[in-house]
C-alpha cells in the first residue's frame, strides 16, 4: 500500500537527519517465512496492482520498488550513507545447485534486481551451511554470488553463532574453510558473522583464532567508487622526533579537497628500511587516528632494533585514500 511505503520512508529520513550514522541495513524478513502468504493482500492487490496480474510478481516488485525508492531517500539526504540488504543465501535452487527454500519465491525477495539496479551499495547473503551441506552446500552457494555480485560489494554472512558453539558437532574448522573460500574467490569483499557473541565471548577460542590469522593486523574497509571517488588531500608538514620512550609523528591538517572534504581520520604506516615502501600492504599500518587526531606516538621498547620510515596517509569517510607522505629515517639501537 502506498501508505506503508511512505511510512517507511519517513522513518529512513527521520533516521539520517537526526542521526549520525555510515550505513542502514536490512535484514532477510520480508514477506513472512511461515506459515507462507496466501490470501492475505488480496484486497491490496486489487486496487493497487499497477497492471501486474500475477500476485507473485507484484509482491516481489513491492520489495523492489521499496528498496529503490530507501536508496533514492538515502543518497539524496546524505550521500556517503551506505545502504546493503543481507538476503537468505538462496534465491532460487537452479541457481546454484541447491535444494533448499527458495526465497524468491516465499519471502519475495529478488537481490539480483537490487544488485542489477544498483540500489544497493553491498550484498551481505547469509550463507549459513556447511561446505557440503546435503541441500545448500557453501562450496557451491559462495561462487555463485561472487559472480552475480556486479559492481556492488559483496559480504559474506556466516553462522559462527552456531559453528563456534561448543555443542557444534560439525567440523571445528568449519568457518576457518569458509574463510579461506572466501579469500581465494574474485569479487568477495569480506565477512559477517553473526551472532557478535561468538567473538565477544570468545566461543570456542574463533575470536582468538581469527586476531591470530585471519585478522591480525589492521585493514581498510574497501572504497565504494560510486559514492566517492575523490581522495582527500594528504597530511601536511609531516615530521618526526625521537626521545628515549617515543618515536612521535606529527601532521598538520591538509587543505580541502576538491569535493570540499577534510580527512576523517589518518593512517599511519610503519617500514624497515629495506622494506618496499607499499600502501597497498596493510600489514604495515601501524595505527589508525581518531577523528581530528594529528600525532602518533610509537613505543621505542617495542620496536626491534633497526632504521624505520613513517608514512602516513588521509582517509575520507569512505576510505578513499590520499597519496602518501613519508618521513625518516629513525634509527633504534
Amino acid at each position: 500500500m502506498p501508505e506503508v511505503h511512505e511510512f517507511i520512508l519517513n522513518i529512513m529520513k527521520d533516521v539520517l537527519t537526526r542521526y549520525d550514522i555510515d550505513g542502514i541495513h536490512f535484514d532477510d524478513y520480508f514477506y513472512p517465512y511461515s506459515p507462507k502468504v496466501s490470501t492475505e493482500d488480496a484486497d491490496a492487490f486489487a486496487k493497487y496492482n499497477r497492471g501486474f496480474t500475477n500476485i507473485d510478481d507484484w509482491r516481489r516488485d513491492n520489495i523492489n520498488m521499496l528498496m529503490k525508492e530507501i536508496y533514492s531517500v538515502i543518497k539524496s539526504t546524505k550521500p556517503h550513507v551506505k545502504f546493503g540488504i543481507s538476503p537468505f543465501g538462496i534465491v532460487k535452487n537452479e541457481f546454484a545447485g541447491t535444494n533448499g527454500f527458495q526465497s524468491y519465491d516465499i519471502l519475495y525477495c529478488d537481490p539480483l534486481s537490487w544488485i542489477n539496479g544498483k540500489y544497493v551499495d553491498y550484498i551481505n547473503p547469509q550463507l549459513y551451511w556447511e561446505m557440503d551441506h546435503k541441500t545448500a552446500p557453501y562450496s557451491k552457494l559462495l561462487p555463485w554470488w561472487a559472480e552475480v555480485s556486479g559492481e556492488r560489494h559483496l559480504y559474506i554472512g556466516h553462522f559462527s553463532s552456531r559453528m563456534a558453539a561448543k555443542d557444534y558437532k560439525g567440523n571445528k574448522n568449519e568457518l576457518f574453510d569458509q574463510i579461506e573460500l572466501n579469500r581465494s574467490t574474485p569479487n568477495v569483499d569480506g565477512s559477517v558473522f553473526f551472532s557478535a557473541k561468538s567473538i565477544s565471548m570468545n566461543w570456542s577460542g574463533f575470536a582468538d583464532k581469527l586476531k591470530e590469522k585471519y585478522y591480525s593486523h589492521i585493514a581498510l574497509p574497501p572504497a565504494m567508487e560510486w559514492l566517492d571517488s575523490i581522495p582527500p588531500m594528504p597530511p601536511a608538514n609531516l615530521t618526526v622526533s625521537q626521545s628515549d620512550k617515543f618515536v612521535t609523528v606529527n601532521w598538520d591538517l591538509p587543505e580541502l579537497a576538491d569535493d570540499g572534504e577534510m580527512p576523517s581520520c589518518y593512517a599511519v604506516y610503519r617500514f624497515l628500511s629495506d622494506e618496499e615502501i607499499n600502501i597497498n600492504n596493510s600489514s604495515k599500518i601501524v595505527y589508525l587516528t581518531y577523528p581530528g587526531e594529528t600525532i602518533f606516538l610509537d613505543y621505542i621498547e617495542e620496536l626491534n632494533k633497526g632504521t624505520y620510515f613513517y608514512v602516513v596517509t588521509s582517509l575520507d569517510r569512505l576510505y578513499n585514500e590520499s597519496i602518501s607522505v613519508m618521513v625518516g629515517p629513525v634509527v633504534i639501537k
